[in-house]
């Protein structure tokens, strides 16, 4: 029950993410870097990774790109 409730509070958090994404960039609020840098950094900041977590995520992101 306990894994559940973490894929739907994972879920909520990813459509959350995209529904306050394209508000700040429609808005520009801010420029899109920033957006799509920043935002998914304190989305996974209040999922509960760890910064060595995240930056493990960074690094496999940065060695799928050629």
């Amino acid at each position: 029950m306990l894994a559940a409730t973490g894929f739907v509070l994972m879920i909520v958090l990813m459509i959350v993410l995209m529904i306050v994404l394209m508000i700040v960039l429609i808005k520009s609020w801010v420029s899109p870097p920033i957006a799509f840098i920043g935002l998914p950094l304190i989305v996974a900041v209040i999922a509960g990774f760890a910064p060595a977590d995240i930056g493990g995520f960074v690094g496999d992101g940065m060695k799928s790109i050629h």
